[in-house]
């Protein structure tokens, strides 16, 4: 399967590749390492980027509004309420999943 096939098949809901890095258990909880890529044409979880879960969004990164975003896509995906914890004005950020088992978090995310 080629690269752009991959990209849509994990668009689709296919496995996503989640490494050991991506995913840490932090005293509140699973912290997830998110490599982000506002302005996207469509907004989904495409893959790892240097040990990263690198997600698109549509949204602008204005205003906070692709973190938003982000954390709605994350919330979404895992069921729980997601939060931007670090990386407020960069690409690389980490969000939280409050008192979430990073086990279980890993395990969602590559469902």
């Amino acid at each position: 399967m080629g690269a752009r096939n991959a990209r849509a098949a994990i668009g689709l809901g296919y496995r996503v590749p989640v490494s050991v890095e991506t995913v840490s258990s932090v005293p509140e909880g699973a912290l997830i390492r998110v490599w982000v890529v506002p302005g996207a044409s469509r907004s989904e979880i495409v893959g790892i980027h240097d040990g990263r879960l690198k997600i698109r969004v549509t949204a602008p990164p204005e205003a906070g509004r692709a973190n938003r975003e982000v954390a709605r896509l994350l919330g979404e995906r895992l069921g729980s309420r997601v939060e931007l914890a670090s990386g407020s004005s960069s690409r690389e950020k980490g969000f939280l999943v409050r008192g979430g088992d990073p086990q279980v978090v890993e395990r969602k995310l590559t469902r």
